[in-house]
């Protein structure tokens, strides 16, 4: 019976909407990045394809301990095909989160905010990062994801945008300027639609605020309890 239920709710779920959401990211990212698996497109500052990698404890003292535990589960390869079909899946499911979290009805405009999100340069810019690439979407997933909990009413989702929060900076902190910026934006345009009075606007931007914290000192006290020293990228140029 249960089994039932969720399969249930997971079909109500795959709305015709996100599934074009979805279809048009991905063959989107598929066109339009051909170059980056098809001509095996890099910079300096990866490793060679088909080769094996784990990151170690260089990745660990940036606090990225979260690559090291989703490249394990591709053991390591850097296979430039696989790791893009990777990352077009997970694009896609973020381009899902944020079609729903502006609330998006109609085809033409869910086209043009899908394809705004595969052709942005910072997608590409990550897509040239081949052994690491597929954790960064994960993590750019994880971040609208928490977007979406922290934003809800009910306390047991900011438990689960708190854990998201706090996987997403074990891979790439950048990500956290995204959920701020994400949130900021969802609730101005609730209030300007008015869906939120002011009072309603700055409980919940408390909230998210406070929910934001939480999760830095959880994160931070996890590396901590790794006792690795932290390292900075400003180290590197002033040695």
């Amino acid at each position: 019976m249960e089994e039932n239920n969720i399969l249930k709710k997971i079909k109500s779920y795959i709305t015709s909407e996100r599934k074009f959401a979805f279809c048009t990211t991905f063959i989107t990212a598929v066109l339009v990045h051909f170059t980056c698996y098809s001509q095996l497109v890099s910079i300096a500052d990866t490793f060679a394809n088909g080769s094996y990698y784990l990151p170690g404890e260089w990745e660990i003292s940036l606090g990225r301990w979260g690559i090291y535990f989703l490249n394990t589960l591709r053991f390591g390869i850097v296979s430039p095909f696989f790791i893009c079909l990777i990352s077009f899946f997970f694009l896609s499911l973020t381009s899902i989160l944020i079609n729903d979290l502006l609330k998006m009805k109609s085809k033409l405009l869910i086209i043009i905010i899908s394809i705004i999100i595969v052709t942005t340069p910072y997608v590409y810019n990550i897509l040239l990062y081949t052994y690491t690439s597929d954790s960064y979407f994960i993590a750019m997933f994880l971040s609208v994801l928490s977007v979406k909990f922290l934003l809800k009413e009910q306390r047991k989702y900011h438990i689960y945008g708190i854990i998201a929060v706090i996987f997403y900076l074990s891979i790439y902190q950048t990500f956290l300027s995204f959920t701020i910026c994400l949130s900021i934006m969802i609730l101005f345009l609730d209030l300007a639609k008015n869906k939120n009075n002011v009072k309603k606007f700055l409980k919940k931007s408390f909230v998210v605020i406070i929910d934001i914290i939480i999760s830095l000192i959880l994160y931070y006290n996890k590396i901590n309890i790794k006792h690795i020293k932290y390292t900075y990228y400003s180290i590197l140029w002033s040695t």
